[in-house]
């Protein structure tokens, strides 16, 4: 067994028991708590945190194998949201014993793993800086506890983020930049929920003074030809001629008896 293994294992072993403890503490109304950064409740993230154990290890045996594990934040954000989704009834109890599960499963593919492969680093996430395996226990599995313990402040009296006297661990860049990335997709501003106003649905308008476009006149077609006869070239055996064609006020000629009724055209 390397040793280098082995003392990363018992550090994950202790963090683990200090989350146990945690969850064991929580009552019903602390379970149902909303969180202030991921706006889950308790319980949900505390199934996050249990789940996630045995599956960090695994890119750890990732990227010892030479292998690349093509993940994007993107993917990761909606991983996490769909989990929270499948899983917003889970109870303290089933959570409690996946944690335990889930837990020394993974401390046992960390005493599985050489010096070697633990030195051997590779891409984590897509853009970000490549980790070794010790950094990604210290940066990403034990982090990711203490980050979560965290969000049981305030909703439960006594919840440390880590225990008194314990030194900071170090961390690559990598890892702090994940890190950083996290916090700040966390610290999305939310839109507060309050009732929508009348100007969120529309935009008002206000009516000019005046008109914009001005009406065209009126038309009268039949007076106008009334003053100006349209004449219309006319041909016939090679002569020219003109016809002043006029046009008639149907409604005067029914007026005029049948009998003194004429329409004439010159040519």
């Amino acid at each position: 067994m390397a040793a280098k293994a082995e003392a990363l294992a018992k550090q994950f072993e202790a963090k683990a028991q200090e989350a146990t403890a945690v969850l064991e503490r929580l009552t019903d109304a602390d379970w149902k708590k909303t969180t202030a950064s991921e706006k889950w409740t308790v319980g949900v993230v505390a199934h996050h945190l249990a789940g996630a154990h045995e599956a960090i290890v695994g890119i750890i045996k990732t990227v010892a194998s030479g292998q690349a594990t093509n993940f994007t934040m993107d993917m990761l954000h909606d991983m996490n949201a769909k989990h929270a989704k499948e899983h917003a009834s889970a109870t303290k109890a089933e959570t409690v014993a996946l944690h335990k599960q889930r837990a020394a499963a993974a401390a046992a593919m960390l005493r599985g793993f050489s010096d070697a492969d633990l030195t051997k680093s590779g891409t984590v996430l897509t853009g970000m800086p490549p980790m070794s395996g010790e950094q990604i226990v210290g940066g990403i599995l034990l982090n990711h506890i203490d980050e979560h313990l965290q969000e049981h402040q305030g909703h439960r009296g006594g919840v440390t983020r880590a225990r008194a006297g314990t030194a900071a661990r170090p961390r690559g860049p990598a890892a702090a930049a994940l890190a950083d990335r996290r916090r700040a997709s966390r610290a999305r501003p939310a839109r507060p929920p309050t009732a929508l106003s009348a100007s969120d649905h529309c935009t008002p308008i206000t009516a000019p003074r005046t008109p914009t476009v001005r009406p065209l006149p009126a038309r009268r077609p039949s007076i106008e030809v009334l003053k100006s006869p349209t004449m219309l070239p006319r041909r016939f055996g090679g002569a020219r001629s003109w016809t002043i064609v006029c046009a008639i006020d149907v409604n005067a000629m029914l007026k005029v008896p049948a009998s003194t009724r004429m329409v004439t055209a010159a040519g």
